[in-house]
Parts: structure tokens; sequence; C-alpha cells
């Protein structure tokens, strides 16, 4: 019966040896499964941040390259108005001079107009503003 008992503890032991290898066999498979999960996820999440950095560093590029556009049309065009209101003031005084008031009037609704028809009161509608940006068959004129 001792031997009986002795060999019953042996097999049990065995089995609970096999159990316990089975448990850590399968925490093993367990933990190796999360890196890998864990790895792939890493290197997903780091194509994310680079493709948000290129999208980025595009939009960066498109604003710098808007900026310089807007500020060389707005040279332009208030250097045209400016030389505008300049013949006005000088045709204007002219006409002082001379006591036209018909010239007078005349000059000074040009100047009105010019006024009113400023370069940027198209922009006002920022929809329809954005949409013409982003079209690159845009005619732009002041």
């Amino acid at each position: 019966m001792q031997k009986e008992m002795t060999e019953k503890n042996e097999t049990l032991s065995i089995t609970e040896k096999a159990g316990a290898v089975g448990n850590v066999l399968e925490s093993a498979r367990i933990i190796v499964s999360d890196i890998t999960n864990m790895v792939n996820m890493i290197q997903q999440e780091t194509t994310k941040r680079e493709a948000i950095r290129a999208n980025r560093d595009v939009i960066i590029e498109k604003t710098r390259a808007f900026r310089e556009v807007m500020l060389e049309v707005m040279d332009r065009t208030f250097d045209e108005r400016k030389d505008l209101f300049d013949g006005y003031f000088a045709r204007l005084d002219k006409a002082m001079d001379k006591n036209d008031t018909q010239m007078v009037a005349g000059i000074l609704s040009n100047m009105v107009d010019l006024a009113k028809n400023g370069p940027l009161k198209n922009l006002v509608d920022i929809a329809a503003t954005q949409k013409a940006l982003k079209d690159p068959d845009t005619v732009w004129e002041f």
C-alpha cells in the first residue's frame, strides 16, 4: 500500500508538474502574442504619426506658397490703386485750380467707385473664396 501511495503521489506530482508546465507554456504564448500585438500597434501608430507629419508639412508649404502669392497680389493691387488715387488727386487739384466743378464731381465719383470696389470686397464670401483657392484654374482679377 505504501508503494501504491508513493506511485500515486509521483503520478500526481507529474500531473501537477505537467499542468504547471502547460500553464507556463500558455502564459508564455499569451505574453508572446501580447508583445507581438504591441509591436504591431507601435508600428501602425508610428506610420500614422509619420503620415500626419507629412500632411502637416504639405499644409505648411501650401500655406507659405499661398502667403507669398497673396503678398504679391496685394502689393501689386494696392500699388495700382495707390497710383490710381495719386492720379485722381493730381487731376482733382488741377480741376479745383480751374474751378471746374463738373470735372471735380467726375473725379470724386471715380474715386468713390474705386474705394467701393476694393480688392478685398470679394473675399467676404469665405466659402466661395476657399473653393476658388482650391481651383487651380481660378483667375484672380482685381
